[in-house]
């Protein structure tokens, strides 16, 4: 079985599974007591063919050699310092990564 693709996103540790809105012009709605906002996904290769409404991202000569795209876009409700924001990405499982990219990593 080839490997499957599975996308969530949330404000906290609660997550929505949001696969379905990848590559797409719908974005997923991010709303919390201190933020509001909207995330959209895009990610090369990952393809709905039943899907109007696919977003051409990668299409633009511009973003060649891109291979994915986070974009947020919301506001704080309150005040918050930089220093308390977390953004990222968690993995089901760890990544296999070919031999001696532990090391190459360490240097970036």
């Amino acid at each position: 079985m080839p490997p499957r693709l599975r996308v969530l996103a949330g404000t906290g540790t609660t997550l929505t599974p949001i696969t379905h809105l990848v590559n797409t012009t719908n974005a997923f709605p991010l709303v919390s007591d201190q933020f509001e906002g909207e995330a959209v996904v895009c990610i090369k290769g990952l393809n709905h063919p039943d899907k109007s409404d696919v977003y051409d991202y990668f299409e633009h000569p511009e973003r060649q050699g891109i291979t994915w795209s986070i974009q947020v876009r919301g506001r704080f409700l309150q005040p918050v310092s930089a220093d308390d924001v977390l953004f990222g990405n968690t993995f089901d499982r760890p990544l296999g990564l070919p031999w001696g990219s532990g090391a190459a990593l360490k240097f970036m």
